[in-house]
């Protein structure tokens, strides 16, 4: 029996879970869909649909935003990565261990979606790669260049660990914005890691 891929929905969900999923409250703004694998802490679920909400407010972002985006909580163990972004059709995945991407995800969420309101096909239209995140994406790039002949993240190999992947301008931007939002939030926060990870690691501010 071959396994869902991490876009698909899964089957054979137990009944716990599907009420979780009817009764999540951010439904109202994923309207795509809120799928949880049977794996997920129930007591994760709830802090997760909590913060995501202040999450929310606090950016205070337009319902229109969510609109036709799915988001999945299951396990990612062979991506090696605690999130995954699919733009089309927009599903955002979280590894079940932990949502601390959720914020990273939504950064490039934004991203690709102000690409397509400009009329472009990929995110190089986005923010990402605009006249305002110039300056930004160019700190980054220098903090990076600087710890390169000691961070192992940076020594050019291929595929997603690599410095074209680190210094793409979406993937900085993605990281840009979920500081940002560690700022905001303040802590305890699921959705992203402690300020001061960030603050000491060369991949940001």
């Amino acid at each position: 029996m071959s396994r869902a891929r991490a876009y698909e929905r899964k089957r054979g969900r137990s009944h716990r879970v599907l009420e979780a999923e009817g009764r999540s409250s951010l439904r109202g703004f994923f309207t795509g869909g809120v799928e949880l694998d049977d794996s997920v802490d129930p007591g994760l679920v709830g802090t997760f649909f909590a913060d995501a909400l202040r999450f929310l407010n606090a950016w205070e972002v337009p319902p229109g935003w969510g609109e036709g985006v799915e988001i999945k909580l299951r396990r990612l163990g062979q991506h090696k990565a605690e999130g995954l972004f699919y733009p089309e059709p927009p599903i955002i995945v979280l590894d079940h261990r932990g949502p601390s991407s959720f914020a990273h995800e939504i950064g490039h969420l934004l991203d690709y979606t102000c690409s397509r309101a400009l009329g472009g096909a990929e995110a190089s239209m986005g923010p990402s790669s605009g006249e305002a995140f110039g300056p930004f994406l160019e700190a980054m790039r220098r903090r990076m260049r600087a710890a390169a002949p000691t961070d192992a993240r940076f020594s050019g190999r291929k595929g997603r660990v690599s410095w074209a992947y680190f210094a793409s301008a979406p993937e900085c931007f993605a990281r840009a914005f979920e500081q940002c939002t560690a700022e905001l939030l303040g802590e305890p926060c699921v959705l992203v890691r402690p300020r001061e990870r960030y603050r000491s690691d060369p991949l940001f501010f």
